[in-house]
């Protein structure tokens, strides 16, 4: 018998990894009602630049290996509309997007067809080694969302304060494509791409509907009540958040719930409501209110998902955030676990060096220790994410250091390899 290389060790570990983390969920039948899982399954989730040899590219970098090291059954990455769209289907359909006809040399790998051919090829890589995916879909075009040729500083009040740099201001592709989320909107139609693009991979696949909308996106409100156009107003976010939701439920409906639907992704970051940020504890049952109206229907498919910073950070404070809000999605939640056993999966988290109890790389190895032991014991937490591989300036919470200055391992590395469900 042939030596058994490294990959092939490092997959071995990670199957035996998903064998016990995720036993439950490798069987589907019972009248559509999913198997529930056993444990508490890990996964890294790569950074957002992932694309034509990118340090969190998947296929580069040695990454792929570096995530089966660590024996984490789940891996997330990043597939922007933007970039894989970047013209609208007048010039481009949709069925071409893998074609070379969907192409700006100018941008390379960062955008067109070469773009998702990157991202086909990291999931491909990924599955043959037997992880599964979170694919997480984020931004918008700006063709599809109004904003093309608007100027930088457009709709400032749901962007950024009076005196914020326009630099400073959220970005234009993460504006909201009002009045095309539906399915036969831009959204939904990009949604039924993906399902059809991936649907061979089954249910090892799970399509992530957006990221921190309670954060990132905007409008969060409807224009001011009061004289000032950055005071409140009615709340709007909600109302987009759960119609996505619902389009992509009918969409994966519509072709047999080939592969698992999530959402909302919310950031779990502390603060008042405002123009710029909603806090999830207030969006979550809003969210829920919507998608009664709307006549969401029972999706066993449907995992609801979360991110998980603040609780790591601050030590595991009791009751979590994650604890409440699964008080809250309790009796009303219709996708994975149902309303009496409502299921989460935190799709990001970590340690941020600097951010609150994380003074150090060791305490950092001991937050996420403390975390991970912690969530355990919550049930219906079902997988638990380190964001990200790498650090980088933005989320200093990587297994290891920057892919720039040589990504030695940091003592998080040590920990998270052995974190067992």
């Amino acid at each position: 018998m042939p030596p058994v290389t490294r990959r092939e060790f490092a997959r071995n570990s990670a199957l035996a990894a998903g064998l016990v983390g995720t036993s439950g969920w490798l069987g589907w039948d019972c009248g559509g009602e999913e198997p529930q899982a056993a444990g508490l399954a890990k996964c890294v989730s790569m950074g957002s630049m992932n694309h034509g040899g990118d340090p969190e590219d998947l296929t580069a970098q040695g990454n792929l290996d570096l995530v089966l090291e660590t024996g984490a059954p789940w891996v997330r990455i990043w597939i922007r509309w933007d970039k894989a769209q970047p013209l609208p289907p007048a010039r481009v359909p949709l069925s071409a997007l893998g074609e070379p006809a969907n192409d700006l040399p100018e941008c390379g790998t960062g955008c067109g067809f070469r773009y998702v051919q990157s991202i086909d090829a990291q999931i491909t890589q990924a599955r043959a080694a037997g992880l599964r995916v979170i694919l997480a879909t984020w931004q918008f075009p700006r063709w599809a969302n109004g904003t093309e040729g608007v100027p930088d500083d457009w709709a400032r009040e749901d962007r950024g304060w009076a005196r914020t740099p326009v630099s400073r201001l959220k970005a234009m592709e993460y504006r909201i494509p009002v009045g095309q989320l539906g399915p036969d909107g831009h959204y939904g139609r990009w949604i039924d791409w993906l399902v059809r693009r991936y649907s061979e991979h089954g249910r090892d696949l799970v399509l992530e509907l957006m990221n921190e909308p309670n954060h990132q996106l905007w409008p969060q409100q409807g224009p001011s009540t009061t004289g000032d156009p950055y005071g409140p107003g009615p709340r709007v976010i909600d109302s987009y958040v759960a119609e996505m939701m619902n389009t992509a439920r009918a969409v994966s409906e519509a072709h047999g719930h080939p592969i698992r639907m999530a959402g909302p992704g919310m950031s779990d970051r502390d603060g008042s409501d405002n123009r710029l940020m909603t806090r999830f504890t207030t969006l979550a049952p809003e969210i829920l209110s919507r998608l009664d109206s709307l006549r969401f229907s029972s999706t066993p498919s449907f995992v609801w998902t979360h991110h998980n910073y603040t609780d790591v950070e601050r030590g595991s404070p009791s009751p979590s955030g994650v604890e409440r809000l699964r008080a809250q999605l309790r009796g009303r939640w219709r996708g994975r676990g149902g309303r009496s056993d409502p299921r989460i999966w935190l799709t990001e988290g970590g340690a941020r060096l600097g951010s609150g109890l994380t003074s150090d790389l060791d305490r950092q190895a001991a937050l996420v220790r403390r975390n991970w032991r912690r969530m355990q014991g919550v049930p219906g937490i079902e997988v638990w994410t380190n964001y990200l591989l790498y650090s980088d300036p933005t989320a200093d919470s990587g297994l290891r250091e920057s892919r720039e200055s040589g990504g030695a391992p940091r003592p998080v590395w040590d920990v998270f390899g052995s974190l067992r469900a």
